[in-house]
């Protein structure tokens, strides 16, 4: 099944700068950008692949369960190696029934932008409900209960973010691979725009590394969503039919002249009705490509090897949901949940 993995050692340095790709079949897109001279290397990686396999009796929660397993095995394995770089982590799959699932670590995001059968473009939506910083509240507050301490808005003064998988130096200080777990379906996205799920014209999947959303200038969803709304807006007004290349390529622009002076990668995936399922995924390393190369070439086998497993033999794992039970109803709890979307409307 077509499958397309880019990271930093595919491509020389003179490559580095634009590196994109078209799927002329299967509506999906990318656009990954090194912004020199703010950056003198690129540290984002990604995975697109369309999955063969069924999800058989797996509901969306239970495919949820086995991708946050998915993470939390990745960042063991690369604890084991001498890597001392990290990466955020923004993983969306499709599973071919009508449900988008996401995991988060960090600040990276992944989009769902919703049109109507004329191509007209309704609404953005952000698939994760947050983001992990140490300026939040609770964040701060997790980071100083594991041991670490939270300076100039970074942790031990060193980094931006609170999560992620790798960084092996601040793992003994609460930056951990513990991902928030969002799960939406199209008929949702649907009804929020007065329309059934049979009468939406397409959906693009859009995720992206905080290089972009750094273009919104501000951190909170509702600007995150605001800013992507605005630059589909603009780009589509002088053709509605753009590969998806184009749009990322648009969009990374976009962040660029708004001031970003980050890495910046787009993918877009484009689900209409007959669309299979899909894992889509942007890691932005920092510190190095290590880890965020590791994540893209691994994650794709790892989710899948998870997803064959009985539920008891799932269960049984040391990082299973099962039996870490505390940690993932902290983030991903029906309540917990429920507050967010709550916390949300209020915004």
């Amino acid at each position: 099944m077509p499958k397309i993995i880019s990271h930093p050692g595919k491509y020389d340095e003179a490559e580095a700068e634009n590196v994109m790709y078209q799927d002329k079949h299967m509506s999906f897109g990318y656009f990954e950008m090194q912004n020199f001279p703010f950056r003198s290397a690129q540290e984002d990686a990604l995975i697109w692949e369309i999955l063969e396999l069924s999800f058989g009796a797996l509901n969306p929660e239970e495919i949820g369960k086995r991708l946050w397993t998915t993470y939390r095995t990745l960042d063991e394995q690369i604890l084991k190696k001498e890597y001392t770089d990290g990466s955020t982590a923004s993983t969306t799959v499709f599973d071919g029934r009508g449900n988008l699932i996401t995991a988060t670590l960090a600040d990276a995001a992944s989009f769902a932008a919703i049109y109507d059968k004329e191509d007209h473009l309704l609404g953005v939506v952000r698939l994760n409900s947050v983001t992990h910083k140490p300026t939040n509240p609770e964040e701060a507050l997790r980071i100083e209960q594991a041991g670490g301490t939270v300076v100039g808005d970074r942790v031990d003064g060193v980094l931006a973010i609170s999560r992620a998988i790798g960084d092996k130096l601040l793992k003994r200080h609460g930056v951990y691979s513990e991902a928030t777990i969002d799960i939406t379906s199209i008929s949702d996205l649907a009804k929020k725009y007065n329309l059934s799920r049979e009468t939406i014209g397409k959906i693009q999947i859009i995720t992206t590394c905080d290089g972009f959303t750094d273009g919104a200038n501000s951190d909170t969803k509702r600007d995150h969503e605001q800013f992507l709304y605005q630059s589909l807006h603009e780009i589509m007004k002088s053709n509605k039919k753009q590969p998806e290349v184009e749009i990322a390529k648009a969009l990374a622009y976009k962040a660029k002249t708004n001031n970003s002076y980050d890495n910046i990668s787009v993918a877009i995936q484009t689900i209409t009705h007959n669309t299979p399922a899909f894992l889509l995924g942007v890691y932005d390393g920092h510190g190095g490509a290590e880890a965020s190369t590791y994540v893209a070439n691994h994650i794709s086998d790892e989710f899948k090897n998870q997803c064959i497993l009985t539920p008891s033999a799932y269960a049984e794992q040391e990082l299973s949901v099962e039996k870490n039970k505390f940690v993932y109803q902290r983030d991903n709890s029906e309540e917990v949940r429920n507050e967010r979307k709550r916390h949300e409307s209020m915004n």
